[in-house]
């Protein structure tokens, strides 16, 4: 393609808020289009980064096929629990504990930190964690750490000796969606991105914009 006649393509914000961004790329050749939406969709889903609990610590409980008698859930019940806690930082790692006795429910917005310096935000505080039994008391400490999918990115062992791994992390991107509007000369996408609040979902478009920018020549990118 002759760089004389590359469209001039630009992206158009319509709606920007933290946990949701709407907006326009336009002009884009004809027949870049759908694989550009595919691949950004792709992207979106797949190569992001986005804080969550990686493993945590119960007492001296050290495998998952323990019995706990502390509580009434297993530390499969558990460990599905801490998995769901949705987190705003950027601090990582970070390590957040409590302590409870019983008899007494632990909720998320029981988590600590010992650090001042840490700042942090649980979005969803009244998630259920356990049911402690009678008098007993647990102490429990979770990692909280940036992953890209299931892959950590900063992997430190000795945040918190004996963790027990958290598995299948939830990616926070809840939706994402695309319009293509063709036209005779050339095409338009429409995006629509929401995500759970835990990450700034416009930084993470800007992200994807510029790295598809550079791999995408014929898109011609004014950004």
């Amino acid at each position: 393609m002759d760089s004389r006649i590359r469209l001039q393509t630009r992206l158009h914000v319509l709606l920007h808020s933290r946990h949701r961004v709407r907006f326009l790329v336009s002009p884009i050749e004809k027949n870049f289009s759908l694989p550009f939406s595919n691949v950004f969709r792709s992207m979106m889903l797949e190569n992001i980064f986005f804080p969550r609990v990686t493993c945590f610590r119960l007492n001296d409980y050290r495998h998952l096929h323990e019995a706990v008698i502390e509580s009434r859930e297993d530390l499969y019940q558990i460990s599905g629990a801490l998995n769901k806690i949705k987190v705003c930082t950027s601090s990582s790692p970070l390590v957040l504990t409590l302590h409870k006795k019983g008899p007494c429910m632990v909720y998320a917005s029981d988590f600590k930190s010992h650090s001042d310096s840490h700042k942090y935000r649980i979005l969803n505080g009244s998630l259920p964690i356990c049911e402690v039994y009678g008098k007993k008391s647990v102490k429990l400490s979770v990692l909280i750490e940036y992953v890209r999918g299931r892959e950590r990115v900063f992997q430190v062992k000795r945040s918190l000796p004996n963790g027990i791994e958290v598995e299948h992390h939830n990616n926070p991107i809840q939706h994402v969606s695309y319009n293509i509007l063709s036209y005779r000369t050339y095409d338009e996408v429409l995006f629509d991105i929401i995500s759970d609040g835990t990450i700034n979902v416009g930084s993470c478009v800007q992200w994807n914009i510029d790295f598809l920018s550079y791999k995408f020549r014929e898109l011609n990118f004014c950004v």
